[in-house]
């Protein structure tokens, strides 16, 4: 096994950009709750499955290639969904479902046969009322556990897998009154997956530290706002660490928490949006080089687009109609353009908007390209399925790129080959079970080595 022990921080690209979407409403069956994306047929598109807390359903929308989607299949037998998460939990290839229900004190996987047919397994006890479920590998073992936010009983359940898809619930983590949906990522940059929980009637947020095998201990308590909500997470102020943004739908505010690069974290700021600004999603929609965010606005029945002016500090850009009530936002490739897209669970609606990103990148102020030896920042960053890694060569060379994940083990090799002298460039796909967060890539030659992180998400 390889590992990675050199990672070097650089600058990220900046190029400015204008921003339009285009609005496409699919009806959905009563209440989409929550919706998450992957390729759930295997065609090589983004598809999206939705919970739908007044149906008592999960509804399966294909995706054909361009950004248009049809209704699959509603798969009924649950009892008030309202979260999902998606990736491959029984190691078979293919992309499955994680649902917890609400009514049943209950998670449950659905297993999918390759085609986007899905098998219901037997349901696992978790806390009461539990409101959200992430996947993320907690203890190390590279499979995808479940951590599943218990609404009512102020906890959080880990549920580890054996790595086939049987999960266990090994751990509760004491949290607070009204447990909201986690973010999980190395917060503290020691290679393993800690944890950011906020609550909706406490208005705190708990953090958690992972010893490497999936057990946490609590580092420190935020208190801020009123009503937190669904959290978003990225390197906002472009310092090699994940920040957080927690909406705060009591006080109409987005509240900036900037990490110090070991998981002490700031409030730095706050963005105010009224009407309630509920869920959010960040990545790079402007494709300027930092990351954006996006935030719903529950009952404004809009997205707010949150500039990032690439120090952290935030710009209103865009407010864009959407269905009533949105409860969730997504953000991915759906029309395989480049860029990304958004997408919204409406739940007084009974739909999903699409939003389909038609920025035209303007390019007058990208990165410079190495004349030498050097290795470019992909685009984009973050990127959900796709990205391009560009490099140069001063000489002729014998060279490896290669991806290592967030624990320095190489899992895979680009390239291994004699390359010419000047400009390259190659795509990196990588699967949808793999899980979602920080990845490094390396160039190496005889006489040079050079790193770059990049965020799949």
């Amino acid at each position: 096994m390889k590992y990675l022990f050199l990672l070097l921080p650089f600058a990220i690209a900046v190029p400015a950009s204008a921003q339009s979407f285009t609005r496409t409403d699919i009806s959905i069956p009563a209440q989409p709750f929550n919706l998450d994306y992957g390729d759930f047929d295997g065609d090589g598109d983004i598809d999206i499955a939705t919970v739908n807390d007044g149906a008592n359903s999960v509804t399966i929308l294909l995706n054909d290639g361009s950004g248009t989607f049809s209704v699959k299949t509603t798969i009924s037998g649950f009892s008030r969904p309202e979260s999902i998460t998606a990736g491959d939990f029984d190691a078979n290839g293919t992309i499955d479902l994680g649902i917890v229900n609400a009514g049943a004190n209950s998670a449950v996987l659905l297993s999918n046969d390759g085609a986007a047919n899905f098998t219901s397994g037997n349901a696992i006890p978790v806390g009461s009322s539990p409101h959200a479920i992430i996947a993320a590998d907690i203890d190390g073992d590279s499979d995808l556990d479940w951590i599943v936010s218990d609404f009512s009983s102020a906890t959080a359940s880990i549920l580890t897998n054996d790595g086939m898809g049987s999960f266990t619930r090994t751990s509760t983590l004491t949290v607070g009154n009204g447990t909201e949906r986690p973010i999980a990522d190395d917060f503290d940059g020691d290679g393993d997956i800690d944890l950011a929980i906020p609550t909706f009637f406490d208005a705190t947020v708990h953090f958690f530290e992972n010893d490497g095998s999936g057990t946490f201990s609590t580092t420190s308590t935020l208190s801020i706002g009123r009503n937190h909500h669904i959290p978003a997470a990225g390197d906002f102020d472009n310092d090699s660490d994940i920040d957080l943004l927690v909406t705060s739908s009591g006080s109409g505010e987005v509240f900036l928490l900037e990490n110090n690069g070991q998981g002490s974290f700031s409030d730095e700021g706050v963005v105010v949006i009224p009407s309630q600004p509920w869920a959010g999603t960040s990545g790079d929609f402007d494709q300027d080089g930092d990351i954006d965010v996006a935030i719903v606005a529950y009952s404004g029945n809009s997205i707010t687009l949150l500039q990032n002016n690439g120090n952290a500090s935030f710009t209103t850009s865009e407010s864009l109609p959407v269905g009533n009530q949105p409860h969730q936002v997504i953000s991915a490739d759906f029309d395989n353009d480049g860029d990304l897209d958004l997408a919204t669970a409406n739940d007084a609606a009974n739909s999903v908007t699409l939003l389909i990103n038609d920025t035209e990148p303007v390019n007058t102020e990208q990165e410079s390209i190495p004349e030498g030896f050097g290795l470019v920042q992909n685009f984009p960053n973050p990127f959900n399925h796709s990205t391009v890694i560009r490099f140069s060569l001063l000489n002729p060379a014998f060279i490896s790129l290669s991806v290592f994940d967030a624990q320095g083990r190489e899992i895979y090799i680009l390239l291994n080959e004699h390359r010419s002298q000047g400009m390259h460039e190659v795509q990196l796909i990588l699967p949808d079970y793999l899980s979602k967060g920080t990845y490094f890539y390396q160039l190496s030659t005889p006489g040079h080595v050079q790193t770059r992180s990049m965020t799949f998400q």
